[in-house]
């Protein structure tokens, strides 16, 4: 019983029963305020993922209380959640909140990545592509892309498509080019190299 659960502090009761309220379901009434009362009291008890959604609805909220959603994204970074450890890079390299720091932003990217994030391999393979907070380095580049193209990420397939279509890092290969171009187009890239955050 998740009500039980979330009467005795337990992080993922109090998140399920949060949601709940958030969508109308389990028998509650539909309530944003409850919903929301309810992820702040989840995330206070150590739910990393009711942080991350508390995080993104205060940042998307008519009047956006982004310090807010800066302190929430940071803990649900803090506590190991490889996509907010992905979204805090993403603050750091867009330089949004005044936190342009692209050192810091190849720390949590490196982070996410090693926890096999494909957004995270991304984006630090477009540091490394780059040169922004790091030396340029194609070979790591190459890696990291391949990694998380290998998970069927576009942005990172059309960045393989790229350093062999220049030679940078490997041999110049056009047919891999054309042909890893043609399959980052059937995953739906776009012409960023690095992930669009909501913030």
């Amino acid at each position: 019983n998740y009500k039980k659960g979330a009467e005795e502090k337990q992080p993922d009761c109090l998140l399920r029963v949060a949601a709940f309220y958030l969508d109308g379901r389990g028998g509650l009434e539909k309530s944003e305020e409850k919903g929301r009362e309810g992820l702040a009291e989840a995330a206070e008890a150590g739910s990393a993922l009711a942080a991350l959604e508390m995080a993104s609805r205060l940042s998307k909220d008519e009047k956006p209380d982004l310090l807010g959603a800066y302190k929430y994204l940071l803990s649900a970074a803090n506590a190991g959640l490889p996509m907010a450890q992905n979204e805090v890079g993403l603050l750091y390299v867009s330089g949004n909140l005044g936190l342009s720091d692209p050192t810091a932003a190849v720390a949590w990217f490196t982070t996410a990545a090693k926890a096999g994030h494909a957004a995270a391999q991304n984006n630090l393979g477009a540091l490394y592509e780059r040169g922004m907070g790091v030396a340029v380095d194609y070979n790591n580049a190459g890696q990291l892309y391949s990694l998380a193209a290998n998970q069927g990420h576009a942005a990172a397939t059309a960045g393989l498509a790229r350093l062999f279509a220049a030679g940078l890092g490997t041999e110049q290969n056009l047919p891999k080019a054309w042909a890893l171009a043609s399959l980052a187009i059937e995953r739906g890239t776009c012409p960023e190299v690095l992930e669009v955050t909501a913030w």
